[in-house]
């Protein structure tokens, strides 16, 4: 199919869509949807006034509560989840003990405490050395033979 058919072919497409929007209008009531408009717009602006007086009882003593309450259940999640890794790492070993017919090696998982952990410190890597200059080996002469009567003592 040619670029110019494809064209037409949109364009007749385009045609009837625009023919047929007088029947698919006849069944739209202008005034239901002008009604369901207005009880919308009644219902976005109770509660905008419900966040606005929210807004304004709102103290800074509320935020603290709320934000305490959102940290003890972030902790009791954290304990969770470490929990969770505890018995998954302790099911994987069992199961590679199990698989390779060895005992699994049991170590203890740490314990959570309320202190917060350690900062790492920065890995720092050593300077590099400079290695001593490597000098030619020095030339070796043959020995030297032995004077006459030198060894005639």
């Amino acid at each position: 199919m040619s670029i110019t058919h494809t064209v037409n072919a949109r364009v007749k497409a385009i045609v009837d869509d625009v023919k047929g929007l007088p029947d698919a209008l006849k069944g739209v009531e202008v005034e239901t949807l002008r009604t369901q408009a207005e009880d919308l717009a009644r219902d976005v602006a109770k509660r905008g006034e419900a966040v606005v007086a929210a807004a304004r009882n709102l103290t800074a003593g509320d935020v603290l509560r709320s934000a305490s309450g959102l940290r003890d259940k972030a902790e009791g999640l954290a304990e969770d989840a470490q929990k969770k890794a505890a018995d998954l790492v302790s099911e994987a070993r069992a199961t590679v003990g199990r698989v390779s017919g060895r005992q699994p090696v049991a170590t203890p998982a740490p314990e959570p405490t309320d202190e917060p952990a350690p900062e790492a410190s920065p890995v720092t890597k050593a300077a590099p050395t400079k290695a001593a200059p490597t000098s030619p080996p020095a030339p070796t002469s043959p020995p030297a033979e032995e004077a006459p009567g030198a060894g005639d003592a």
